[in-house]
């Protein structure tokens, strides 16, 4: 069976979308889990059937924990499931849960898989993520021409990580339930997590199918400059985890010195990477980071 993983934070109209999608695909065995983030979105309950459960969260715990949360409910079911975590804006393109039963059923050694990512204008958005560990760069790849072979629903390649906007794991590969790390709230987890199993034997890979397609940032863009402080403080926090404490130092100072120099022209995303580098900062020196309500 495979079940659809995603998590509701004000969202269940983008979550009804997905669903659709995945109600209109080929014949299979599926369920869709819904953690809910938000504990007053009383129209996420309108969505559960019985195809659909919506697991209810006691707080919004962020995107990770949230997941565990999920991923702990189907493990507990379902050690052998194949878990579709993807992101409530995102929903599937024609013919996605065919392509990547084709490619699961080629490829069995696949634990950890990221698809191909688009925005609603069809631009490719995300083909594989890459990490420089000597100078701190984690960045997405965004043409996968150079790297995909031809075949049809079989091209797929390693890659340093991949994206939770769209992740497949396949449990019978896991002997314990796999999580996210619960440091994270928002942001850079799907690094953390790829980079935490590769370290573990486990490799990673990307496909060019199956596809999904993003409306990008339209939950996340709804408050920029606390989503700006999520993205440094996690990245700071991936560097710390992931680098050397000269690259991280490297990194955080520069973060500092740019952020201030813009305070004059880009006061809201000054403001929100400075607010990024506070949160870090004073989870180093043990005090509670404030800002944990998510964008």
């Amino acid at each position: 069976m495979i079940y659809f993983l995603t998590v509701n934070y004000y969202s269940s109209d983008l979550i009804s979308r997905l669903a659709s999608s995945i109600q209109q695909g080929d014949r299979f065995d599926y369920r869709l889990v819904i953690v809910n983030n938000a504990v007053d979105d009383a129209a996420i309950a309108l969505l559960e059937n019985e195809y659909t459960t919506v697991i209810h969260a006691s707080d919004n715990l962020g995107f990770g924990r949230a997941c565990n949360l999920g991923l702990n409910w189907i493990y507990d079911r379902d050690p052998l499931a194949t878990v579709w975590i993807i992101n409530p804006d995102a929903y599937l393109d024609n013919g996605a849960i065919a392509q990547l039963n084709c490619l699961l059923q080629a490829h069995r050694e696949i634990a950890i898989l990221g698809t191909a990512v688009y925005d609603t204008s069809g631009q490719l958005c995300f083909a594989g993520g890459k990490f420089t560990p000597h100078n701190g760069a984690i960045w997405e790849e965004k043409d996968t021409s150079a790297t995909l072979s031809t075949s049809k629903y079989m091209a797929y390649h390693k890659t340093d990580w991949v994206s939770a906007c769209s992740m497949v794991l396949n449990f019978p590969h896991f002997s314990t339930c796999p999580y996210f790390d619960p440091d994270y709230f928002l942001y850079y987890e799907d690094f953390d997590f790829c980079r935490r199993y590769a370290t573990q034997g486990y490799e990673i890979y990307f496909s060019d199918r199956p596809r999904v397609i993003h409306q990008t940032s339209s939950i996340t863009s709804r408050n920029l400059d606390l989503k700006i402080a999520h993205e440094i403080y996690s990245y700071l926090l991936s560097l710390e985890k992931h680098a050397s404490n000269l690259v991280l130092g490297f990194r955080l100072i520069r973060i500092a010195i740019v952020s201030g120099g813009q305070m004059l022209c880009l006061q809201p995303q000054a403001t929100g990477k400075l607010t990024g580098v506070r949160m870090y900062c004073q989870r180093t020196l043990g005090k509670t980071v404030v800002p944990r309500s998510q964008p």
